[in-house]
């Protein structure tokens, strides 16, 4: 080992007895080595380890060989330069106890070298753990947010941003991480959600209740980077924090489950439109059989022309409520119909505007645009009546004042195998929410005047044909209904 006062420390200009009484009052261990590691003086030992396991060993020895050529070069860099060095470092005692030290080196000169080094060093063990088991407890949560099958955000109220958000939302929104950081729920809703209330009402009237300790659970209108509106569940949190007001919210897109359901709501009522219309059909029909029994006796007795004529009348108008009680029953069972002839949709257009013009009154023009080489469709004469009849009538209830409508119909469409029946308004538009349900069965907005059953029958009859309908509004300017029939 090394004698202390063969370094030239004897000449300082304190004695070595009252350098050793400051070390010894430092609480913290201070270690003295030269240039190779090896230790001169230390003032204490760790708790469990003598002072001669220490003296004259290198204090590289209890360096983790991982970091131990690191530490190496450190101390030569301080011999040669004389800057001083910080550092954390693990440590392993003799007797394999390991220990974290938070470490200060400086240089000891003598004649203007660099003589020796003087390490401090304090213990921070418990701390270290407790950093250790902090950033672990950070890795579970990360790796729980970041995993979790549904969108993930935390938002600060104060600051009124998200400042944590995993990939789930960044997917959901459509969104980099960090452009979703420099939003907020606002810039990612509608101006109202589905009740009316305006969005960033309803958001606060939530966080306030997170803020409360409560869990509120809601249905909230999402909107994403593309313009998409989606129907999602949000339940959220409060989270423990020091300084600020964190509400942690867990988001999940629920549009295609809305979307299902809302379908089985429609099929269950269709079903319930069945056994009604059954019921219904089964009555409506014997009565009719009685209607065209006692027609056709009264039509044979009857001696005058005209009032044989007026009987004959009653005949055609019963079967004609046959007819259509049979198209009612298929259409509320989703019954294919068997067509196997065609018939020409500008007959039908013609007849039912003939039938239509008396119920426009004067301010609202109805103008026909017929293909001259006709427009064949392979479908039942009763239900291109009706699908005419609801599509005008629909037309003429959109018209607020002076307006037209305009029906067309076109041969050839979408290859050579349909017919297209467009009817087209100038009336005030249909808003997108309406668009989404206007064919479901009783779903109506005209209040008192309206079934809900004009246009979802107009729907069924179109779909069982082998059609399709589209629409196309635009709302302050109009609607329009393109039906396509199948030719052949």
């Amino acid at each position: 080992m090394t004698d202390i006062t063969t370094t030239g420390l004897s000449g300082a200009a304190f004695g070595l007895d009252l350098w050793r009484s400051l070390a010894d009052a430092i609480p913290d261990m201070l270690l003295l080595v030269d240039r190779n590691g090896e230790i001169l003086y230390m003032n204490r030992t760790p708790p469990g380890v003598a002072m001669e396991q220490l003296l004259g060993r290198s204090a590289l020895d209890y360096v983790p060989e991982e970091s131990r050529a690191e530490v190496q070069d450190s101390l030569r860099q301080l011999f040669a330069t004389g800057n001083t060095r910080w550092r954390e470092q693990r440590v392993i005692h003799p007797g394999g106890a390991e220990r974290w030290y938070a470490t200060h080196t400086g240089p000891v000169r003598f004649d203007d070298k660099v003589s020796a080094a003087i390490i401090i060093a304090r213990d921070i063990t418990d701390a270290k753990h407790g950093q250790f088991a902090l950033a672990e407890s950070e890795a579970r949560f990360r790796t729980l947010v970041e995993y979790a099958p549904e969108a993930i955000v935390v938002f600060d109220v104060d600051c009124y941003a998200f400042v944590e958000v995993n990939q789930n939302a960044c997917e959901l929104f459509g969104m980099s991480r960090g452009d979703l950081l420099d939003s907020n729920p606002i810039d990612l809703s509608p101006q109202t959600q589905g009740d009316g209330r305006p969005s960033d009402q309803a958001a606060w009237e939530y966080l306030k209740a997170a803020l409360a300790g409560e869990v509120p659970c809601f249905e909230w209108l999402h909107r994403t980077s593309t313009g998409a509106d989606i129907q999602c569940e949000v339940r959220l949190v409060k989270m423990p924090s020091t300084g600020s007001r964190l509400v942690r919210g867990s988001i999940t897109d629920v549009t295609q489950q809305r979307r299902l359901e809302q379908q089985i709501r429609q099929w269950q009522k269709m079903d319930a439109l069945g056994q009604l219309a059954g019921g219904i059909a089964h009555d409506f029909n014997n009565v009719l059989t009685m209607v065209l029994a006692s027609a056709d006796m009264l039509a044979a007795e009857l001696k005058d022309e005209d009032h044989r004529a007026d009987a004959r009348a009653i005949v055609i108008a019963a079967r004609k409520g046959a007819a259509l009680t049979s198209h009612l029953l298929a259409f509320a069972r989703r019954q294919a119909t068997t067509v196997d002839h065609s018939l020409d949709l500008n007959d039908v257009v013609r007849e039912i505007s003939t039938m239509v013009t008396r119920l426009l009154g004067k301010d609202i023009t109805l103008l026909l645009e017929l293909d001259p080489g006709g427009a064949p469709a392979r479908i039942d004469r009763s239900e291109a009546e009706q699908i005419a009849m609801n599509l005008l009538l629909n037309a003429r209830d959109a018209i607020v004042g002076v307006g037209t409508i305009h029906v067309s119909t076109a041969r050839g469409q979408g290859g050579t195998h349909f017919s297209l029946l467009r009817v087209r308004d100038t009336g005030g538009g249909i808003e997108p929410e309406v668009q989404r349900r206007m064919f479901e069965p009783f779903f109506t907005t005209k209040a008192e005047k309206g079934s809900g059953l004009g246009l979802s029958t107009v729907f069924g009859i179109v779909n069982q044909a082998g059609g399709t309908l589209d629409v196309d509004s635009t709302v302050g300017l109009g609607t329009t209904i393109n039906v396509m029939l199948r030719c052949a």
